[in-house]
């Protein structure tokens, strides 16, 4: 007799663990993945609001006009810079955590878009 039934089931195991074991795995990378993204998009909107948090009060209350203090770009940058390394780099933060997505903030590029000075966002913001 060629065919010997003894070992069958440990070749069976073996063949469906080694498309299991992979398949676990990538499943992982794509919610580490997905939740690296979720807590970037987080640590950003949370940054971003601390930003916004600097605004002119007084022209709020006169005016109704939500703005910033103008301030240098290199400055807003760097404090961006900051609040975002701190918010994603949780390793410094707490002690005993392991930090699992090592994030690190390469560049910052702080666009101001709307102006007051020129005439027609003037215009637009104040007719809203």
């Amino acid at each position: 007799m060629l065919f010997k039934p003894r070992g069958s089931i440990t070749v069976f195991l073996c063949i469906v663990l080694a498309v299991l074991i992979p398949l676990s795995c990538v499943l992982v990378d794509i919610t580490r993945y997905s939740l690296a993204k979720k807590q970037a998009k987080t640590a950003l909107k949370t940054c971003a609001e601390s930003v916004l948090a600097a605004y002119d009060r007084q022209l709020k209350e006169q005016y109704g006009l939500f703005a910033i203090y103008p301030r240098d770009i290199e400055n807003m940058e760097k404090e961006i810079y900051e609040l975002l390394s701190s918010n994603l780099n949780t390793e410094s933060a707490v002690d005993g955590f392991s930090d699992l997505y090592e994030f690190k903030v390469l560049n910052i590029d702080a666009i101001p878009f709307y102006n007051y000075s020129e005439p027609f966002v003037l215009q637009q913001q104040v007719a809203e």
